[in-house]
């Protein structure tokens, strides 16, 4: 994450909110218009911590995945899933639909 961090800290308020708001340069003082100063540090301190939880989270993604691929993990299998339900007749098919939209 320090190297999102240090792009970040790199560019300028400008920068920073033509990427927060996903404006071009020329739009950024329509934005100016649009919002107080604090709203604008606000949108710019909710959008790098989503983009830093979206990237925190890839990487947790990858790191199960590959610890399952290479059989790491708990040790104990995970129970087999259930077989899903699946209707032979127009009845079982209706009741089916019946129970899940009423």
């Amino acid at each position: 994450m320090t190297v999102f961090r240090d792009w970040y800290e790199k560019l300028t308020f400008e920068e920073q909110i033509c990427w927060s708001f996903d404006v071009v340069p020329s739009q950024v003082l329509h934005v100016y218009w649009a919002f107080s100063y604090a709203d604008l540090r606000y949108k710019l301190r909710i959008k790098s911590g989503e983009f830093m939880i979206g990237h925190h989270q890839q990487f947790e993604a990858l790191v199960k995945v590959i610890n399952q691929a290479l059989g790491g993990g708990s040790g104990k299998s995970s129970p087999p899933p259930k077989k899903a339900f699946e209707p032979q007749t127009a009845d079982q098919m209706q009741a089916a639909f019946n129970a899940v939209f009423g």
